[in-house]
């Protein structure tokens, strides 16, 4: 099983899908590119999203689901996480603290990820 919270669940989900492959894959995948520069000229770059952005119904974290989609998860679905048939990928969910808890934690360093497997 394994068990994420927030900034967590990226490697979390992606050590679920590619199961111990994560070790060699995920520092070139996602921890050395700069994914916030990749978004900006998403942003900038794309005309769709100068008209998407203002909507009201479409915002910066949807063009970095599109990002993850299509550069760090190759546009996997549940149905790959469960075929991948990593750690209690059944049972696998994102989750989130309750809202006292988040604020305890505020102090803790986010950008740390532990993967913990029983």
């Amino acid at each position: 099983m394994i068990s994420a919270v927030s900034g967590g669940t990226l490697p979390a989900t992606y050590y679920a899908l590619r199961g111990e492959k994560t070790f060699e894959e995920f520092e070139a995948k996602v921890l050395s590119r700069n994914l916030e520069i990749e978004l900006a000229k998403r942003i900038v770059l794309n005309p769709v999203n100068w008209f998407r952005l203002p909507s009201g119904t479409f915002g910066k974290s949807d063009i970095f689901a599109e990002l993850y989609d299509e550069t760090v998860f190759d546009h996997a679905t549940f149905a790959d996480l469960k075929r991948a048939n990593g750690p209690s990928s059944s049972s696998m969910a994102p989750t989130s603290p309750p809202a006292r808890a988040s604020a305890t934690r505020r102090t803790t360093s986010t950008r740390s990820a532990a993967i913990s497997r029983r």
